[in-house]
């Protein structure tokens, strides 16, 4: 009935009353007020939206003629009742607080206020979103500068819950964000009051972040008026940019005050309410916004600060690092190129290598590629870099990188950054691929000699290795020393040494063409491979071929093309899901992870009757093409490699450490190089020279590429084999033999099975040299001495078990291959 006299009385305003006379509107307030309607009515169902919808309207009709008294009734009829009854009051007071007067609206503020102090924090959030509505529903502009009054004073309120002030900065964000009635004069207000809660040290956390809100607020700088940018005029006033980063320093230094280890630091909280982690995440996000909002370029000064507190602090945590790591990787445009250059030289390469994580280097590797750009010693064509000037800022760092980090993921993409400062350039012209894989290959060599030098003697390391394992036979405990970090911080050098230069090789070797100096890995007959090939064409048969692991892709091609009757440049030939490529024919086919038992798709482009007299891409007669051919085989790194002076003493001495992860990148570096010159040119004669007395003198003196340190060759040769001592078949293959290991009897082993068994493709090694070469292999003793490898103990219990089943399956395989060649002498 209340709502009927309501709507009577509000229609009279616009049409003339046809059948009775309604109520004034003045006498129906007075009404409404004197009888306290509206109490009586918010006694009735407020559980109900319904009932409460047609409450509102009285609430909004009555607006400012509401009493005091009635309205602190109405605020106290929340008292001890359910959630849904609180939102309902709320929501009506919100409805009619647009109309209210400036007395009303201090009393329903002190109302709110009261409630506060005794309310939980369940309540105390409904209250806080009832002052957010108010400011939000102000269409006046008489609420809002006391509502933001209101949520600034309960935000600094001690001794409450994070999540309460929280809301309470999001209601008060929200207003200043989102309310026309808010001036900038007010906005910039509150950004004054924050910088100085930062100033105080007091409520540092949420004055940073409600000033985030302010400044994006306010409106950022454009092109027609960038004269109001408001950020620029508050860093112009208060220098924002140092106000955060002492702010950060000292909340770090309080941080450290109070955690009880670095580990803990990243948790502790400094203010009761935010982790350390949380403090130092929103003094960064401050910086960039200033930045970017004003437009203005990170001095190198404040850049160098933000460093030495969250990295070279000796107090910071590994989160600290991670970031400032993180935020310099992305505000790397923030920076000009001489701040770039400064930061990258005085502050960024004195980071510990050892340190390196996926995150951190991600930023290095950022600074960079740009400090190197910026200072046009690189440039960027399509996905390709060209190195125009060889001296690299950070070059050596990331030799340092490449080498300490314990993180393999590192490790690779600093080796990729190497691979390309040496081997890079492959679009330019006129560059002499030879010097850059020349000093590359040096470099290498240099450091894993500084890297053994450091380790402890090999002769001492190898003698207590023999002393332990003689105390183990014995039954007694050997007292063995772990091995210190310094010493495993240098094999590991050692293997990402190793592993450099294979990678170095594997990436610019050439392998479309035949060469004439093969890597020691081809020389010999593989462990045996019988893969499935399955046609794609309907038709086609499905057969097996029986290879070796040490066979080419080209024989490959050529085995499959004879099946198909077709020739091998039409076909494709698929391994998991990847098609193997010509330019890779001439890699072995356990580079390209072929194995026993793998399944290989053929793909027929056209059928062509097959040529038997196919050009092989290292034939021809012509003169010009074989002289390309030769340059072209001198510039393979493999052989560049091979050339260096004494760097076969090298990896023997690197081998027979008896380091099993060592040992293996070792025998991988091998295999992809031309074999020992010394080795190769004594087997070559063994037929020529079957006695001791008769044996060449094998010259082990410098090659033409140079030596990269005489006093470590001097090391070597002194303490391996003496250059003027001449090799012997029984030597090379005794292990206890001067300057011989069972890593060199292995290695020396396929050497001989280049001789005895040699891989197919090797045009030098017909099957009839080979038999003949069994002959004189016999001649000289060969067979009592393969026979000896197998007794007892010649191989010492302490080398690696891979290597001493890798010896005795070659051993076995050549004995054999003799024997089986003696027997068939005799039958014949």
């Amino acid at each position: 009935e209340v709502m009927k006299l309501i709507e009577e009385t509000n229609a009279s305003t616009t049409q003339v009353a046809r059948f009775k006379k309604p109520i004034e509107q003045p006498a129906l307030v007075k009404w409404l007020v004197d009888n306290k309607v509206l109490s009586i009515a918010l006694e009735g169902s407020l559980h109900q939206v319904q009932y409460c919808e047609r409450l509102k309207s009285i609430m909004d009709y009555l607006g400012d003629k509401l009493e005091l008294d009635e309205l602190t009734t109405i605020w106290r009829m929340q008292d001890g009742q359910h959630q849904v009854v609180m939102d309902n009051i709320h929501m009506l007071i919100a409805c009619a607080a647009v109309r209210f007067t400036q007395e009303q609206l201090s009393h329903l503020f002190h109302l709110i206020k009261s409630s506060w102090t005794t309310e939980n924090n369940r309540s105390r959030e409904k209250l806080l979103v009832l002052v957010g509505k108010l400011g939000k529903e102000d269409r006046g502009g008489k609420i809002s500068s006391q509502v933001l009054e209101l949520l600034w004073d309960l935000a600094h309120l001690d001794n409450l819950p994070t999540e309460i002030v929280e809301q309470a900065l999001r209601s008060h964000g929200s207003i200043l964000s989102d309310s026309f009635n808010v001036k900038d004069q007010v906005r910039q207000q509150y950004a004054i009051m924050c910088i100085e809660d930062i100033k105080k040290g007091t409520w540092v956390v949420p004055a940073f972040k409600q000033l985030l809100k302010i400044v994006r607020a306010i409106g950022r700088p454009s092109y027609q008026k960038p004269e109001k940018s408001v950020v620029a005029e508050l860093h112009h006033k208060y220098d924002l940019l140092k106000l955060t980063i002492v702010s950060m320093q000292r909340c770090h230094t309080l941080s450290c005050q109070q955690a009880r280890s670095v580990v803990s630091l990243s948790t502790v909280k400094i203010d009761g309410r935010y982790t350390h982690d949380q403090c130092m995440a929103v003094h960064l996000k401050f910086i960039g916004t200033v930045l970017q909002d004003g437009l203005m370029y990170l001095p190198f000064g404040n850049a160098k600060d933000i460093w030495d507190c969250l990295v070279a602090n000796p107090n910071s945590c590994q989160s600290d690092q991670e970031n400032c790591f993180d935020w310099f990787n992305s505000h790397m445009k923030d920076m000009e190129p001489d701040t770039l250059l400064k930061m990258f030289q005085q502050r960024i390469l004195f980071f510990d290598a050892a340190k390196l994580t996926v995150k951190s280097f991600a930023c290095i590797r950022v600074f960079y590629d740009n400090v190197n750009e910026s200072d046009r010693r690189t440039r960027r064509v399509g996905n390709s870099v060209i190195i125009d000037n060889a001296a690299l800022h950070g070059l050596d760092y990331m030799w340092q990188a490449a080498l300490n980090t314990p993180s393999p993921a590192v490790a690779d993409e600093a080796i990729l950054l190497l691979l390309v400062a040496y081997g890079g350039n492959r679009m330019k012209k006129d560059v002499d691929f030879v010097a850059k894989h020349t000093t590359f290959m040096q470099k290498c060599c240099k450091l894993m000699e500084e890297n053994l030098a450091s380790l402890n003697d090999v002769a001492t390391v190898g003698g207590a290795l023999q002393n332990a394992a003689a105390a183990i036979m014995a039954g007694v405990t050997p007292d063995v020393h772990p091995q210190s970090d310094e010493r495993l911080s240098r094999l590991l050098s050692l293997e990402r040494l190793l592993l450099l230069a294979e990678r170095y090789i594997d990436k610019y070797e050439n392998t479309a063409f035949r060469r004439n100096s093969l890597p020691h890995g081809a020389m010999f007959q593989g462990d045996k491979i019988q893969l499935q090939v399955f046609a794609e064409q309907q038709g086609k048969p499905d057969f097996e071929v029986v290879t070796h692991s040490n066979d080419t892709l080209h024989n490959l091609r050529r085995k499959i093309a004879h099946r198909f009757n077709t020739t091998p440049e039409h076909l494709q030939i698929h391994h998991d899901d990847r098609m193997l490529l010509t330019t890779d024919n001439f890699k072995l086919l356990h580079q390209l992870c072929l194995n026993d038992a793998d399944i290989v798709t053929v793909r027929v482009l056209f059928a062509p009757t097959a040529n038997n007299n196919i050009m092989e891409l290292s034939g021809g007669n012509m003169p010009a093409r074989q002289a390309f051919l030769l340059d072209q085989e001198k510039q393979q790194p493999s052989v560049i490699m091979s050339s260096l002076s004494e760097v076969f003493g090298l990896l023997y001495k690197l081998g027979a450490l008896c380091v099993p992860n060592l040992t293996k990148r070792v025998r991988s570096l091998l295999m992809l190089i031309p074999p020992d010159p010394a080795v190769t040119t004594f087997l070559q004669s063994l037929p020529r020279s079957n006695s001791v007395q008769d044996a060449p003198e094998v010259d082990t003196g410098a090659s033409p590429v140079g030596s990269f340190s005489d006093t470590f060759i001097s090391s070597i040769t002194s303490d391996s084999l003496p250059s003027s001592c001449p090799l012997t078949l029984d030597g090379l293959l005794q292990p206890d033999s001067p300057g011989m290991s069972a890593f060199r009897v292995l290695y020396n082993l396929e050497g001989l099975s280049s001789r005895l068994h040699p891989a197919g493709f090797r045009a030098d090694c017909s099957p009839l040299v080979a038999a003949r070469y069994i002959d004189s292999f016999l001649s000289a003793g060969g067979l009592p001495m393969l026979l000896n490898i197998l007794k007892d103990k010649v191989i010492s219990s302490h080398v690696d078990a891979e290597i001493q089943e890798e010896i005795l399956s070659r051993t076995l395989q050549l004995l054999n291959l003799v024997l089986t060649h003696t027997v068939g002498h005799e039958t014949a």
